[in-house]
């Protein structure tokens, strides 16, 4: 990979990678559903959801009555969720999430990151979470730390 040029590493990161954001990143004038279907506009790689699939994946993470609704009527939670969508709508081999928990409270956090993890093993994706949240490790498979620029396995 770090032999690979720039338009290459945005390839890939367009067609293999989900991104989750701490802050969602969702448009405030698009809704639950037009949020998870601007990522499948412009192509359908490796698979990707298009159609009725955007609505099949918000439906799936419990956001079927939600999915008219702008985000500024959505909890952190149903945003959070909104955003999962959109990540895996795209198909990924590789889920990103930085601070997946940050903007939730302790229980919504831990069932975002129940849920994610759920989803992950059913569609079979491989997901790298990012967090200060220590409790992200009762649904991790494995723990890294990142301590004085080196990445070190939890012991």
């Amino acid at each position: 990979i770090t032999e690979m040029n720039e338009g290459r590493l945005a390839s890939i990161r367009r067609e293999k990678v989900g991104f989750v954001y701490q802050s969602f990143n969702l448009l405030e004038a698009l809704t639950a559903l037009e949020n998870v279907r601007l990522v499948t506009t412009d192509r359908v790689p490796n698979g990707a959801m298009s159609g009725s699939r955007p609505k099949d994946l918000l439906e799936m993470l419990g956001l079927g009555h939600r999915l008219n609704s702008l985000p500024k009527h959505l909890s952190d939670g149903e945003k959070q969720r909104v955003a999962i969508a959109r990540a895996l709508a795209k198909n990924p081999v590789l889920m990103l999430a930085d601070e997946l928990t940050a903007n939730l409270d302790a229980k919504r956090g831990q069932e975002v990151a129940q849920l994610l993890r759920q989803k992950a093993l059913e569609m079979n994706k491989a997901v790298v979470i990012v967090s200060h949240d220590h409790r992200i490790r009762e649904v991790a498979d494995r723990v890294f730390w990142l301590e004085d620029g080196r990445l070190r396995p939890e012991s």
